[in-house]
């Protein structure tokens, strides 16, 4: 029975484990009442596997805008 149990958490772990992959989440935000016009740019990274976590912020400058 027991091994059996090893055998389940064994495969589960390879079908649904933690990927080594990260994931990326950014986003852009409009800062108003500034001279040149800019936006905050906001980025989170997260790798599950070593875990490892970093959020950013960028404050850039907007393009003008064509006429």
């Amino acid at each position: 029975m027991k091994r059996l149990i090893t055998l389940v958490a064994a495969v589960s772990c390879i079908l649904f484990g933690a990927s080594c992959s990260s994931t990326d989440l950014s986003g852009n935000l409009p800062i108003p009442f500034t001279n040149p016009a800019s936006n905050l740019e906001g980025t989170i990274k997260v790798q599950p596997m070593p875990f490892k976590a970093g959020v950013g912020l960028e404050m850039i400058p907007r393009p003008a805008p064509k006429s």
